[in-house]
């Protein structure tokens, strides 16, 4: 402490520095809690913001959890379980072995249509015969020559049957 050697300091004196120090801390504690309080309301409202906005994030994040949720339950509902899927592929497989077991005696398209046409060319063929009566002629021959085949078959057994008749009765 520097000795002061001042001796005008009175009483009064004395209380009129001490009041002016007293009334600058006074202000400058007023003016630092007014700094502290505007220091809080921002704070407070930038605290009061952060907070809607994280309720706003944490709704749309729900709602696609929502969202999620619907689209599992829609697919357990509606898509098929591996298992039934694999009960029918199963019995169609069966079914398709069957089907082709089945339809290996059965002849190609392209046969089918061949055969078909050979068949068509063979009736054409009969109809123009039939029509030209030249099939007339050689059927009543064809007839004719069956007729005599039957008589002398019919003379072959009766000759057997005499033979047979003479030797049991010798």
């Amino acid at each position: 402490m520097e000795n002061n050697t001042n001796t005008s300091w009175t009483i009064e004196t004395l209380k009129q520095h001490i009041d002016q120090r007293f009334a600058a801390a006074d202000k400058a504690v007023a003016s630092a809690l007014l700094a502290a309080d505007k220091a809080v309301a921002s704070m407070l409202l930038a605290q009061k913001e952060a907070v809607l906005k994280a309720e706003i994030a944490t709704e749309k994040r729900f709602e696609g959890v929502n969202e999620f949720r619907a689209t599992l339950a829609d697919q357990a509902t509606n898509l098929l379980p591996r298992s039934e899927y694999m009960v029918g592929h199963n019995s169609l497989i069966e079914r398709l072995a069957q089907i082709e077991i089945k339809s290996t005696g059965y002849l190609a398209r392209n046969e089918h249509i061949g055969a078909h046409d050979a068949l068509i060319e063979k009736i054409e063929g009969l109809t123009e015969r039939l029509n030209k009566g030249d099939g007339k002629d050689s059927g009543a021959e064809v007839t004719m020559g069956k007729v005599y085949a039957a008589i002398a078959g019919l003379g072959g057994i009766l000759g057997i049957l005499v033979v047979l008749l003479q030797l049991f009765i010798k």
